[in-house]
């Protein structure tokens, strides 16, 4: 079990799955299929695995992502990096055909996941993505210093900010 203090300085644990949130990049799961072209989900077969196991091989893609309950707010630890993000509290009125270039994000908190696998076995997952009913996609500015959640009609729901980076070293 792993232990972290929010961007607000409350506790979180991993131990009750709480703060833990899926997250990947549909842009990267585009071009693995184009490579993989009968990877299925969740069956079982020597062809299929998880969706998380296709980003585990690649540092740019496997994040680590806990959620705040009492702030709301987001952490997101990347190879050596952690990188804090605020929810904004005012957010621009746009949409998401505005925030073109931005990378597409699906992100679902643990249990929302477990609903999403029993869903997804033995589809391949763009189909998996593009059949299930997500309450929100997400986008992410090319700086990773915003991002917004999408809602199903287009409009931004709420967003976040990075507010601080850290750098861990080896010592």
């Amino acid at each position: 079990m792993a232990h972290a203090i929010c961007p607000n300085g409350h506790t979180m644990w991993d131990g009750d799955g709480k703060p833990y949130v899926w997250a990947f990049r549909i842009g990267f799961i585009r071009e693995y299929m184009k490579s993989h072209p009968d990877f299925k989900l969740g069956d079982h077969n020597r062809l299929s695995r998880e969706l998380y196991d296709l980003v585990e091989n690649d540092s740019d893609e496997d994040l680590d992502c806990w959620y705040c309950d009492e702030c709301k707010g987001l952490i997101v630890f990347f190879d050596n990096y952690r990188f804090d993000y605020k929810p904004i509290e005012s957010i621009p009125e746009i949409n998401a055909g505005q925030l073109e270039g931005w990378d597409d994000y699906i992100a679902l908190r643990d249990n929302d996941f477990s609903d999403f696998q029993e869903f997804y076995v033995g589809k391949n997952p763009i189909e998996a993505i593009e059949e299930y009913d997500f309450k929100y996609m997400f986008k992410v500015c090319p700086d990773k210093n915003k991002i917004y959640a999408v809602n199903k009609e287009g409009g931004i729901s709420f967003g976040y900010y990075r507010s601080k980076v850290y750098e861990f070293t080896k010592d």
